[in-house]
Order: structure tokens, then C-alpha cells, then sequence
């Protein structure tokens, strides 16, 4: 195949206009030469030619359904041992986070009363001091009303 042949055939391969004894020249004489094709397309043809020389054996068939029959009895018990260890570790993972859930609760809520017993005792002693200034403010303007009679009193 010439290379302006091979160049032709393989623009009509890549855009699907090949009938199957075209695909089927291409396919043979580029899994064999290299010439005329990129690395990936040299690559693309040999598996190709590959995967059509495959074939599957007599018994290939015979072989798979034995190993099935085979594996079936003794399936579930071993699925049953083999992942014990692993719903053992999700056991403990769920019970040792519901534990750090409850303690950080736990916690969360000695916060949030420690602080109302704060908020609380700095309300009382605001409002101690508020009664208190205000005894202080009421005898202060008992004074300063003294004072005043007073001055009235000397001027007359």
C-alpha cells in the first residue's frame, strides 16, 4: 500500500466512511508497518489487531460455571467472617462519636450556665449599685434644696 493510498484511507477511516474490507487492509497493513502513522495511531492499530486474534477457549464456558458453583456455599459465611472486624470498627466509630457528641454537649451546657449564673449575679450587683446611687442622688438634691432655702432665708 503506497503511502498516499495509506494517507487517503485513513482520512476516510477517521471519519467513518470505510467499508469493512477497507477497515479490514487498513487494520492489517498498519499494525504491521509504522510508516505514514503517529505514535498513538501505530499504537491504536496493533491493539486492534490484537483484540480481533483474541479468542476465548472450549471450555472456557464449563470453567466459569464450575468456579460459580464452586464459590457459592461457602460465600456467605465467609462474607460474614471476613467483614466482622470491619462492622466491629463501625460499631465503635458510631459509639465512641455518640460519647465525644455527649461529652461536647455536656460541656456546651455547663458553658450556657455558668454564663446565665454570670450574667445574672453582674445584673444584681448593677441594680444594688443603682439603688444605692440613687439614695446617694436623692440626698444630694435634699441638700442642694437645703442650701438654696437657706440662701433664701439669709437674704431676707
Amino acid at each position: 500500500m503506497d503511502f498516499k493510498n495509506k494517507s487517503s484511507l485513513l482520512k476516510k477511516y477517521w471519519n467513518a466512511e470505510t467499508n469493512l474490507e477497507e477497515e479490514g487492509r487498513l487494520k492489517e497493513g498498519f499494525s504491521k508497518q509504522k510508516e505514514g502513522l503517529s505514535e498513538s495511531e501505530y499504537q491504536y492499530f496493533k491493539q486492534v489487531q490484537q483484540f480481533s486474534a483474541l479468542e476465548l477457549s472450549a471450555d472456557f464456558e464449563q470453567q466459569f460455571l464450575a468456579s460459580i458453583d464452586k464459590k457459592e456455599g461457602a460465600t456467605i459465611r465467609q462474607l460474614f467472617f471476613r467483614n466482622a472486624s470491619t462492622i466491629a470498627a463501625s460499631l465503635l466509630l458510631v459509639m465512641a462519636s455518640m460519647a465525644s457528641f455527649s461529652y461536647w454537649s455536656a460541656q456546651e451546657q455547663a458553658k450556657e450556665v455558668a454564663a446565665r449564673e454570670a450574667f445574672e449575679t453582674a445584673k444584681q450587683s448593677l441594680l444594688l449599685m443603682s439603688a444605692k446611687l440613687n439614695k446617694g442622688t436623692s440626698a444630694t438634691y435634699k441638700l442642694t434644696k437645703f442650701t438654696s432655702t437657706r440662701q433664701k432665708i439669709k437674704r431676707n
